[in-house]
């Protein structure tokens, strides 16, 4: 590799690695310090500084007063900034802020007691409740100062080992269904530290809501990596926290310890897997990502990806990503991708992909697609893709699609395509198309198309139904109930349109009974006959086609197109039958319901195989109007008429 290749591929990798570590959007409005204000301050003292931005970014603060000096002037102009922001400008570089609940802690940057040595201190003593006197067991107790954190016992009893004694202890304490607690106070040596917290009012409770979706709580991967430590410092919102970096070897052993469900990573590398409240930025697995809540960014994982909340960005997994809320950008898996929420991007799998909500992008799968309520997008499966309520867009399968609602698009599928709605575009199968509701769209299958209701066209290699027909129909079977168009076919039948029984006599043939059936636009012709040519007796077997027009009320005339074979005696194996074309003209009248009078000239063509010439059977020497013989046959063509009655 050459020195500017080099150059190349190492900006390149630091374009990714800046725009990955730059994705953020601002963490969940939990973090007060996150929270955005508009302040314009001047030369006003510390003290009315930080009221201005605690009313504004409605908080509490938890500090010692010795701390700040509450008297020096300060000046601020903010727009749309943090918290955060806004409380280094007043306060300076001297001080740590923490957040906890709806508090926030002001910490020294420096504690005058670690001069003195680093002699470890342990704090310690019993959590209570301050209305009943009981203990409160598995109650959050974190020492903002020195970032440790411990969860009482059974007995209330909680111990946290300090790396050193602190000038003060900045305790928060949280717990589920209790209002949070923040003390600041002067540690006395050994003295046992005892904190009373008061129960959450009736109205409080109902606004808390579970920190670990229920979907989340009870996934198996959750539960087995997950630690009961780690549950409960999320569920009892001992703070919030937003992290550059963080490593770790498994959820437990990791920069972020204890409290990977309450903070919120830029950048995270798991050697095995990882736990965290959220991503904003990129995470990197040998095994798994758990994210509690949001994802923006990119997450790339050897076996899985879960995520509680949405996700926003891109989610890459050897086996499976599993997203209980939205997706906006891409899902993409060895195995299969699920989403219990809307997808908004793609999602591409070895085996499946799932949205239980709504589908509004592109799913590809090797096996099979589904979505819960609504597609628009484009579905493409092996086997089979589904969508539930309504779908618009395109499915390609190659089995079947199948849309539990309305469709508009395009359906293509090697089996079969399925709109339990209505349909409005194309449907292409190997074999059946169905719509189970209205159709208007064109259906191409090569077996079979069904709808109730077609408004379009139905072309099968095979059989074509449909209620009520504002189209077309072409297939060799053609059945439908009402038909304003025309349906195309060796058979087709209307149960509401043209069925005509009849009986004629014409130049040549003494009797012949004809059965129509289709529509008034066209219809097939079946007949059956005696053939009569010189002075030799003939049986014939046709096909045909014809359309008639009504000139008035009792009045009609029609054109007919016919092809028969013709049977001299009985038929031969050996013996190739004559072929007779005729073309007919007619003019008829009503006289009553249910019977018409009809007559009119016609053309006849006949053809004589060459093995008949001088064969069993006579030929015909009538040539009206033309005559030819040629190695293989010979043709005669005559004037001629017809006249019979129809029936109903």
């Amino acid at each position: 590799m050459n020195i500017r290749l080099k150059a190349l591929v190492v900006r390149g990798f630091a374009v990714i690695l800046t725009f990955l570590f730059q994705t953020a959007l601002g963490l969940s409005q939990d973090n007060p310090l996150q929270r955005r204000i508009s302040v314009q301050l001047r030369e006003v003292t510390i003290q009315e500084a930080l009221k201005v931005i605690a009313a504004k970014g409605a908080f509490l603060y938890s500090y010692n007063a010795s701390t700040v000096n509450p008297n020096e002037k300060k000046s601020l102009r903010a727009e749309q900034k943090t918290v955060s922001y806004c409380l280094q400008q007043v306060l300076g570089d001297d001080i740590q802020l923490r957040s906890g609940g709806n508090h926030i802690i002001i910490i020294p940057n420096k504690n005058k007691r670690s001069e003195l040595g680093n002699q470890k201190y342990v704090l310690e003593g019993t959590i209570t409740d301050k209305l009943s006197g009981k203990a409160v067991k598995y109650a959050s107790v974190y020492e903002a100062g020195q970032l440790k954190s411990a969860l009482s016992d059974q007995t209330g009893r909680y111990r946290i080992e300090l790396d050193r004694e602190p000038e003060y202890v900045h305790l928060l304490i949280s717990r589920k269904s209790y209002r949070d607690t923040v003390i600041v106070i002067k540690p006395k040596g050994d003295t046992p530290l005892n904190i009373r917290i008061r129960p959450a009012t009736i109205d409080e409770l109902q606004r808390i809501e579970p920190e670990i979706p229920s979907n989340l709580a009870t996934n198996g991967l959750f539960q087995a990596v997950v630690s009961e430590e780690q549950v409960f410092h999320t569920e009892n919102r001992i703070f919030f926290e937003e992290r550059s970096i963080q490593v770790g070897f498994l959820p437990t052993l990791g920069s972020n310890r204890q409290f990977g469900g309450v903070i919120q990573n830029h950048f995270s590398l798991n050697v095995l897997g990882g736990y965290s409240m959220g991503l904003n930025g990129a995470e990197i697995a040998g095994l798994f990502n758990i994210t509690r809540r949001d994802v923006s960014g990119f997450q790339l994982a050897g076996f899985m990806n879960i995520t509680g909340g949405a996700t926003k960005g891109i989610q890459f997994a050897g086996f499976m990503n599993n997203n209980i809320g939205r997706v906006d950008g891409a899902q993409l898996a060895g195995f299969y991708n699920l989403s219990l929420d809307t997808l908004r991007g793609i999602q591409t799998a070895g085996f499946f992909n799932l949205a239980r909500g709504q589908v509004k992008g592109l799913q590809i799968a090797g096996f099979s697609n589904f979505s819960g309520k609504s597609l628009r997008g484009i579905q493409m499966s092996g086997f089979l893709n589904w969508s539930g309520k309504k779908a618009s867009g395109v499915q390609v399968a190659g089995f079947t699609n199948i849309t539990s609602g309305d469709f508009q698009g395009v359906q293509c599928a090697g089996f079969m395509n399925l709109s339990a709605g209505d349909m409005s575009g194309v449907q292409l199968s190997g074999a059946v198309n169905v719509v189970a509701d209205s159709s208007q769209t064109l259906q191409i299958a090569a077996l079979a198309n069904f709808a109730h209701t077609l408004r379009g066209s139905q072309i099968s290699g095979l059989l074509n139904i449909a209620g009520t027909v504002s189209g077309s129909q072409v297939g060799l079977i053609n059945v439908s109930d009402t038909v304003s168009g025309f349906t195309f076919g060796l058979i087709s039948l209307v149960r509401r349109g043209y069925h005509k029984l009849e009986l004629s006599t014409g130049d040549v043939n003494p009797l012949m009974v004809r059965f129509r059936t289709g529509t008034y636009g066209l219809y097939n012709i079946v007949s059956a006959g005696l053939f009569q040519l010189n002075n030799a007796q003939f049986s014939s077997f046709g096909y045909g086609l014809g359309t008639e027009l009504r000139a008035r009320k009792k009045f009609f005339f029609g054109i007919d197109l016919e092809l028969a074979t013709v049977f001299q005696g009985q038929f031969l194996p050996n013996v190739f039958p004559d072929l007779w074309a005729k073309s007919n003209l007619y003019l008829g009248w009503r006289p009553v319901r249910g019977i018409q009078l009809f007559a009119g000239p016609c053309i006849h063509t006949y053809r004589i195989d060459e093995n008949n010439l001088n064969g069993e059977r006579p030929g015909i020497h009538r040539s009206d109007l033309f005559s030819e013989i040629r190695p293989d046959a010979q043709f005669f063509g005559w004037l001629g008429w017809q006249a019979g009655i129809r029936f109903f």
